[in-house]
């Protein structure tokens, strides 16, 4: 299997991003079938919510009303993506490192929350 992914920014705020997948013929490492690519939006001048819910299993959380769509127009408007580190004692410095990055968000895209 060969995975690509591009990711641009037609606009402040916004980034898209192909992932494009192939897979090999038999056990070819040379050979792949046709590619299939999978096209997402994220428009973070949409987003209402980004912060950090912590506790036993913390996640990021970003609401917004379809701030992530797909190809075709099935978007989302809540995403939770879970929060973990190799060791226990690495996550509160894996949880700080998300919160500077979701800082950063906020201060580059305008209509963000703060």
């Amino acid at each position: 299997m060969r995975i690509g992914v591009t990711i641009t920014s037609p606009t402040k705020c916004v980034f898209k991003t192909v992932v494009t997948t192939e897979y090999s013929r038999g056990a070819s490492r040379e050979s792949f079938g046709n590619a299939t690519s999978e096209v997402t939006t994220l428009d973070f001048n949409k987003v209402r919510r980004f912060d950090i819910e912590e506790g036993d299993s913390p996640n990021m959380v970003i609401e917004g009303t379809g701030w992530m769509c797909k190809q075709g127009g099935a978007c989302q408007d809540t995403v939770k993506i879970a929060i973990s580190a190799p060791r226990q004692e690495a996550l509160a410095r894996t949880i700080e490192s998300k919160r500077r990055a979701i800082d950063f968000i906020k201060k580059a895209c305008p209509g963000m929350p703060r």
